[in-house]
């Protein structure tokens, strides 16, 4: 009888890239379309590669490999053939190229394909229930204080405003964990860039509607009621204009931040390109299945952990999300907050 070890031997290994490439570079994509599409029609995509730049065929091919090397670990319900798609699509905006230092473009490949939005929450559990934490925002005062009216304050730097929004970028892109560019499509892999997306906050709609979705977001009341009571009473609805004028945004779209050095004379502009951005990363699936409030502590939370990491000093963050992160786990946070697993904070 054969022996495990004679017989593992004799198993035909899988091909090595460059063995598929011996006959051509377009016999060795289709080989590799071939094996991830299975059994399934598919419309090959090679055509579409041989327009391409010799340098994106390339990276292609070499990504196509790492799919179908890595793709059995996303297991059966991960869809290869979008996969490959996705990464056709992404060439063009690409990061990395093989061979490149710290495993960057196996990275860049697992992200975009979707292969991590698989696995990463294959190894997280969905938390027992416990008690609710509570998410309140911070008053209307508190913002106010921060920049008051009538106050002259100094003026940050937009040129330093844009060199940051380009650091706070690339470190959520590289720095931060796999979550934030784990999702398919988003805005990491999608090419946003938010030193473009960076407007002023006085450039920020602050009428009736803005002022009473603001109130809304702040304490869940009904928006026409909301504005009603605006309308009745113009020292209020002056109040919440000065706050939207002169505080960070929260939709992402696109990332208003102040550009006012608070009372206190210490920026936060930092701070605040942070808490835009991420904005912009929230899954819609958490905006969508979460009270706002609870986005809105979980945008401070992240904030501040991006701060400290990138150097910066912490900023507030509401105590029930620092109690959902402690009983559920960091990982089950930033799988709610980028890829929308709502499941994984109890929701």
């Amino acid at each position: 009888m054969e022996s495990l070890t004679k017989s593992k031997r004799a198993t035909r290994s899988e091909p090595s890239l460059a063995e598929l490439l011996r006959d051509g570079a377009e016999p060795a994509f289709r080989s590799l379309e071939s094996a991830l599409a299975g059994a399934g029609p598919t419309v090959s995509h090679w055509p579409t590669l041989a327009a391409m730049p010799l340098v994106e065929r390339s990276w292609l091919i070499h990504a196509a490999y790492v799919l179908r090397r890595r793709a059995a670990e996303a297991g059966p319900a991960f869809d290869r053939v979008a996969a490959l798609a996705r990464l056709v699509r992404h060439a063009a905006r690409r990061t990395a190229e093989p061979g490149g230092p710290d495993g960057a473009f196996e990275s860049e490949v697992l992200a975009v394909s979707g292969w991590q939005a698989e696995v990463l929450p294959a190894r997280l559990r969905v938390p027992v229930s416990g008690p609710e934490a509570r998410f309140e925002e911070r008053p209307l005062s508190a913002d106010l204080a921060l920049r008051p009216p009538g106050a002259a304050l100094a003026a940050e730097d937009p040129l330093q405003a844009l060199d940051l929004a380009g650091q706070v970028q690339r470190f959520l892109s590289s720095g931060f964990g796999p979550y934030p560019i784990a999702r398919p499509n988003g805005p990491l892999s999608g090419g946003y860039d938010l030193a473009t997306a960076v407007l002023s906050s006085a450039e920020r709609p602050a009428g009736l509607g803005a002022q009473s979705e603001e109130l809304h977001r702040r304490t869940g009341a009904d928006p026409d009621l909301l504005r009603r009571r605006l309308t009745a009473d113009p020292g209020l609805s002056e109040r919440v204009r000065h706050v939207i004028l002169n505080s960070a945004s929260h939709t992402g779209h696109p990332v208003y931040v102040p550009f006012a050095v608070p009372a206190d004379g210490r920026s936060r502009l930092h701070t605040d390109l942070a808490h835009g951005l991420l904005h912009r990363l929230a899954h819609p699936g958490l905006i969508g299945g979460a009270e706002p409030s609870l986005v809105e502590a979980l945008v401070e939370l992240l904030t501040s952990q991006v701060v400290v990491a990138m150097g910066g000093s912490p900023g507030p963050v509401t105590p029930g999300a620092v109690e959902l992160e402690r009983r559920v786990g960091a990982d089950n946070v930033r799988a709610a907050f980028f890829l929308g697993r709502i499941e994984f904070i109890g929701r």
